[in-house]
């Protein structure tokens, strides 16, 4: 082993900031189920959990087993609309923190 991390902390789902993290994706995707779950690779998530216990690795697209294999690949991409959902989701996010 060259490198390793400690396990990430688990973050909480009984929070505010859950909560409009729900809201936001539920605005912007409201047909589908939402559910935590683990995420094996390694983010950057790790360098914030001192600062916030409310780490949430998350991208709001919806993404096939296509587009899944261009993920830092050559041609890596999105859909036009994935995009456009993106920033809906984004604004909702923050609004949802100044409400």
């Amino acid at each position: 082993v060259m490198l390793q991390y400690f396990p990430s902390p688990i973050t909480p789902t009984d929070t505010e900031a859950y909560e409009n993290l729900i809201k936001a994706i539920r605005e912007v995707h409201s047909d589908i189920i939402i559910s935590p779950f683990l995420l094996t690779g390694g983010t950057d998530a790790r360098k914030y959990y001192e600062l916030c216990e409310n780490i949430f690795r998350f991208i709001p697209i919806r993404i096939n087993k296509e587009l899944m294999g261009t993920i830092h690949s050559d041609n890596e991409r999105i859909k036009v609309e994935d995009f456009t959902n993106m920033i809906d989701f984004y604004i909702s996010f923050i609004e949802n923190y100044l409400e």
